[in-house]
This record gives C-alpha cells, structure tokens and sequence, in this order.
C-alpha cells in the first residue's frame, strides 16, 4: 500500500492545476503529518491562498481558457462581497480568484479521494 506522501505525489503530477501553479514537491517534502485535515489547513493556507497569477498578460490569457464571460468569476467574487473595493478590482485580482477556486476545488477532490481509499 502507498504512503500518503506516494499517493499526494501521484493525485498532484496527475492534476490540471496544481501541477501547474503549485509547488507540491515542496510542500511533499515538508510534510510531517498523516493527519488530512491538518495536512489540508497547511496546504490551503499556505500552498493554494498564495498562488497568484500577475501579470496583465498572463491573467488575461487564464481567465480566457477559463471563464471568457467571467461569469464564475463574478460568481465568486460576489460571494466574497469584493464589490464593495470595485475601484481595485483587475485582471490580476479576476485571475487569481478563480485559479484559487480551481485549485481549492482540486485539492478538495484529492482529499476526498484519500478519505474515502481509507
């Protein structure tokens, strides 16, 4: 049977967005506990809530692959009242709201996936 380590390491290669903007191996390396959730809050807060995408260029081009009518990302920014600082909002924030509920939603599969191999 594989390790939690083996089996994160696999789930991440094998992943569209966390592969891409994470530093798993990172992350893998550092790990210490088997314990999911604690393993989830490390990940969240300190692999997923600080990816970002800047640059105009760059998160122009995500948010075209991913939402070209920024519908989702309207979803979410709504729901995290991010209309009341309009005058701040870019491309740069648009993008990284979405990739950060991309890779949220992954990582989320990953574990559910674990919890339920179990």
């Amino acid at each position: 049977m594989k390790t939690l380590k083996q089996q994160l390491s696999t789930a991440f290669k094998d992943s569209e967005y966390i592969s891409e903007y994470v530093d798993y191996k990172y992350f893998l390396n550092n790990l210490d506990d088997d314990d999911l959730e604690s393993l989830r809050e490390d990940f969240m807060e300190n692999y997923i809530w600080t990816t970002d995408i800047i640059y105009y260029s760059r998160a122009i081009e995500f948010l075209r692959n991913e939402d070209p009518w920024f519908q989702e990302t309207f979803e979410l920014l709504d729901s995290m009242w991010y209309w009341e600082n309009l005058d701040k909002l870019n491309s740069e924030i648009m993008a990284t709201t979405l990739l950060q509920a991309r890779l949220t939603e992954e990582f989320d599969e990953i574990i559910d996936d674990l919890e339920t191999d179990d």
